[in-house]
């Protein structure tokens, strides 16, 4: 396992930017909570690689559906609140 490891993060250093999308959310409480393996996963690489990488947890993402058609009346109303 450690060596598949080292292989994906010597990988990923030579490559200027990185982006990880973690997916997986957890139940928390004011007591703590559990981190996903893909969290820990990510953050761990992070910093190895330092600067060069962005990590998203899409699960806190607030993202609103929308219809991405500009020729309407009301035009492009994407990404905005009063999209949905």
């Amino acid at each position: 396992m450690e060596a598949r490891l080292k292989g994906m993060i010597d990988f990923l250093d030579g490559k200027d930017k990185v982006l990880f999308l973690t997916t997986s959310s957890r139940w928390f409480d004011e007591k703590g909570g559990e981190t996903p393996k893909s969290g820990l996963l990510a953050s761990y690489i992070s910093k190895k690689l330092l600067s060069r990488v962005e990590v998203v947890d899409v699960s806190r993402l607030r993202i609103y559906e929308c219809e991405g058609n500009v020729s309407t009346a009301k035009g492009n109303a994407c990404g905005r609140r009063r999209a949905s």
